[in-house]
């Protein structure tokens, strides 16, 4: 994807509510426009407005655009939280509430994203570097949104990435995004944007790539060393269980995702499941279901089951009795730069150049702004 340039930050649209049915908005000379209606209304001082989504939903099925709100002063409150911009409230297809989107400037959501993805009192060179991070993602996926007719760009969840409120953003996160202005990371090779992944400690000896976890190959990624991130035995370890009817579950899904017709056809409540020995560093599970030999990509258990039965993809399975037994390390998926990594680092010394240079040897710093 070729990258564009900006006279200024771009603006971004982040999804902050969801499935809401009703919502209490404030700030100081407030603007309301009720799109449907064509109905704008202005508020002298500062005014709290209510807002039912059901009473103001058009017929069901239909997307659509229903109010925004802006203040003289660039801050709304949405309930309790505080936030810089614009809000506007979005009638998603199918739902019977709405949606709340956030639009503001990009530099304005890295300083309270900061606060949330990594630690604002972590070293400023470590908050430098997620502010790149961030930055190139979020840029990546207005980019793609864009193209798909969304409304909004991202979410903030851990979809995509978990952004603040006003009251988030710090000294040390508005200096970090303030002194990366406009920098994001493009392929090295080609000048291209591409998504670029973090997550918060890697384990199992080195970084994954996305090919190995999603299936999908991401120009300019590679695997490097997680000797900055990894942490002393027992600390950030888990361990985890799950059942036969559950592993049954699991299998049946995964020979549909894989296109494995043959362990489809055979494998029903009464199939024998072993596990090989494995390693915290192996990729791949190998299984045998009865006379069967099958290979898993360990990424798909963690996508079947969820971030809270598998906080990592680097894990050791075992069966004892009819229970398979989880022992695992690290947080988070274990895609591009380890969050305690790039803390380590700074700690020591390095500079937010450094830290990304380590982790994405593929990439390369590009001002856009």
């Amino acid at each position: 994807m070729k990258v564009p340039s900006y006279r200024h930050a771009p603006k971004i649209r982040v999804r902050i509510g969801k499935d809401l049915a009703s919502m209490e908005v404030s700030g100081v000379d407030l603007k309301r426009m009720i799109y449907p209606l064509h109905d704008q209304k202005s508020f002298s001082g500062r005014k709290m407005v209510r807002f039912n989504c059901l009473s103001s939903l058009p017929r069901r099925g239909q997307s659509t655009l229903l109010a925004s709100f802006t203040s003289k002063t660039g801050l709304l409150s949405l309930g309790d939280e505080k936030y810089h911009g614009k809000l506007y409230v979005l009638a998603n297809e199918g739902h019977q509430n709405c949606d709340v989107i956030n639009e503001l400037s990009m530099e304005y959501y890295l300083s309270s994203l900061l606060a949330k993805e990594m630690n604002s009192a972590w070293h400023r060179e470590a908050l430098k570097a997620q502010a790149v991070a961030a930055r190139s993602y979020a840029l990546y996926k207005m980019l793609t949104q864009n193209n798909k007719n969304s409304f909004f760009d991202l979410e903030s969840s851990e979809r995509d990435q978990v952004s603040g409120t006003f009251l988030d953003a710090t000294a040390a996160t508005n200096e970090a995004a303030v002194s990366t202005r406009g920098e994001i990371l493009v392929s090295a090779k080609t000048g291209r944007l591409t998504p670029i992944f973090y997550h918060a400690q890697c384990a199992g000896g080195k970084t994954l790539l996305p090919s190995q976890v999603w299936g999908d190959m991401v120009e300019g990624y590679q695997s490097v060393s997680c000797e900055y991130s990894e942490r002393p035995q027992g600390k950030g370890d888990w361990d985890g269980m799950i059942n036969k009817e559950q592993m049954f579950s699991f299998l049946k899904w995964a020979a549909k995702i894989e296109n494995l017709p043959r362990l489809r056809q055979k494998l029903n409540n009464s199939s024998e499941i072993l596990v090989a020995p494995d390693r915290l560093a192996n990729v791949n599970l190998r299984l045998y279901v009865d006379d069967q030999v099958v290979v898993l990509k360990k990424p798909l258990m963690r996508r079947f089951f969820g971030r809270q039965t598998f906080p990592s993809n680097h894990f050791v399975l075992q069966k004892k009795n009819d229970f398979f037994i989880l022992n695992g390390k690290g947080l988070g998926h274990g895609v591009g730069m380890p969050q305690l990594g790039a803390k380590t680092m700074a700690e020591n010394g390095h500079t937010y150049k450094e830290i990304l240079k380590y982790y994405f040897p593929g990439h390369q710093l590009k001002k856009i702004y």
